[in-house]
């Protein structure tokens, strides 16, 4: 009877030391840094959007930073691996709310009422940007670093982006959109 116990505790054991070990909360961090890797170049192990790669790009980051794949939120080197919470930025919003892994933060409207040093904000947030106001988010990053005088980094993807001010004030300017006009949201991933 001792030897059938031991088999069998033995056998838990080597199970258990050969399960897959998965993180239980997100690497901020680790996120982060798939972001400064990636942030302009793309990663071949994922598919890659010419004109709207953003969200997909905060996807992989925030996989990196050890929030799990699922059937409703994944992707991968095809087109057709991805679902719409992946590659959609009001989608993935919705997800990670749906879920109870988000919370906003911040919200601003207009981008010169920004403050560039707003000690909540960390690395590893999400900014989702409003172009217009209108309610329908249009873009998003990942914050990746506090800067030596306190200023807030992010990395995109669409206009490949690595340490861009938050704000993304040069872009807007560039291409002609209304600083007064674009809402930002920041949120903090809570899995």
């Amino acid at each position: 009877m001792k030897k059938i116990i031991m088999m069998m505790l033995c056998s838990a054991v080597i199970f258990v030391c050969a399960s897959p070990v998965y993180a239980s909360s997100y690497s901020s961090g680790k996120a982060a840094e798939y972001a400064l890797k990636w942030a302009l170049s793309r990663n071949p192990d994922y598919y890659s959007y010419r004109d709207h790669d953003c969200a997909n790009f905060v996807s992989q980051s925030l996989h990196a930073g050890n929030i799990p794949k699922n059937n409703t939120w994944k992707g991968g080197r095809r087109k057709s691996d991805n679902t719409d919470a992946w590659v959609n930025c009001p989608k993935q919003n919705s997800y990670f709310k749906n879920k109870g892994w988000s919370k906003q933060i911040l919200s601003v409207k207009g981008v010169d009422n920004a403050n560039s040093k707003d000690g909540r904000v960390n690395v590893g947030n999400l900014v989702y940007y409003d172009y217009t106001s209108d309610g329908r988010i249009d873009h998003v990053s990942i914050y990746t670093t506090v800067g030596s005088y306190g200023d807030r980094y992010v990395c995109a993807h669409t206009n490949d982006r690595w340490n861009a001010s938050w704000t993304l004030r040069t872009q807007f300017i560039d291409n002609g959109v209304d600083l007064k006009g674009v809402s930002l949201y920041v949120v903090k991933i809570t899995y």
